[in-house]
């Protein structure tokens, strides 16, 4: 059973701490010679338990919902708009088109230049033959924000009720995904807080989509596997397994799969990410009934 603080999820309001923390450059950047050590050498909680996980709804007034999820020390923020029209929207769907049904619009931005490590926006910068070089503008998202919004979308979709989504004719329903800071679990961080943001929008949902990922080593003697891994620890790891469900449906909404992992070691991290799935539902559950209690109590005065 995986390890989560449930009976702070209700003070987590009290709990958000600082949006950027500074985290040390990778050591596979800057020792690439040296051998890959124990992914839980220096790892201070059990295999099977969490970071503390933080999550808050309604932060943004000008949104229709939005939400921020911390886990760790990845942070995101979301924001939802619409449904609204396509001459509204900054999606990249062509406004001229006639689209009979809605349209979900996935955008994932990273915080520049603070949000992801140095090593990774040094190899986002375009060189130019003279040899001066310039990151990718702003307006324009990078291979890992395009790969990012898809696998949120993928992860998101299943969960929207079609008949809701169709009846939203020639509309579009936006969400803005901004990474503040990222240590690991990123997807997973970004499919829990889009989740939490379209439930605060009042969409339509089959079930929230809880998400979490496991990094797996078979170096040592026997498989270890590492619940909700930090960025240092997925770098030390041969692979690793992210996964998101729904959990009232038992039913799986995305899996990705990276490195070099056995037919065994993939049983056991799937059966930890399905338990730690079950655990980040309940917080998020709870994240949506403190605050429509909150609400209620604030309208009540």
């Amino acid at each position: 059973q995986l390890v989560v603080n449930l009976k702070k999820a209700s003070t987590m309001a009290s709990l958000l701490t600082n949006c950027y923390i500074p985290l040390p450059s990778s050591h596979v950047f800057n020792n690439k010679s040296k051998a890959k050590s124990r992914p839980h050498a220096s790892r201070k909680r059990p295999p099977s338990e969490l970071r503390k996980i933080y999550m808050d709804t309604r932060i943004l007034s000008n949104a229709d919902g939005s939400s921020v999820v911390e886990m760790g020390q990845t942070k995101v923020v979301v924001a939802v708009h619409g449904p609204r029209s396509f001459s509204a929207s900054s999606s990249a769907y062509d406004s001229e088109l006639f689209h009979e049904e809605g349209i979900l619009n996935v955008d994932a931005r990273f915080a520049l230049p603070f949000a992801i490590r140095p090593e990774t926006v040094a190899m986002n910068q375009v060189v130019a033959v003279d040899g001066s070089s310039s990151s990718s503008s702003t307006t324009t998202q990078t291979p890992e924000e395009i790969e990012l919004s898809s696998r949120v979308y993928d992860a998101i979709f299943s969960s929207l009720v079609q008949p809701a989504l169709n009846r939203l004719f020639k509309s579009v329903l936006d969400v803005h995904l901004v990474v503040l800071q990222a240590d690991g679990g990123l997807t997973s961080a970004c499919i829990v807080a889009v989740s939490l943001a379209l439930a605060d929008a009042g969409v339509e949902l089959y079930d929230l989509v809880p998400s979490c990922s496991v990094a797996i080593s078979s170096n040592n003697p026997g498989i270890v596997c590492l619940a909700d891994p930090t960025e240092e620890e997925i770098d030390d790891a041969d692979g690793i397994l992210t996964l998101a469900v729904l959990c009232s449906w038992n039913e799986v909404t995305f899996w990705n799969q990276s490195g070099r992992i056995s037919v065994e070691a993939s049983s056991q991290a799937m059966e930890m990410c399905k338990d730690g799935c079950i655990n980040i539902h309940q917080c998020m559950r709870q994240c949506l009934l403190s605050k429509e209690k909150q609400q209620s109590i604030q309208s009540d005065k």
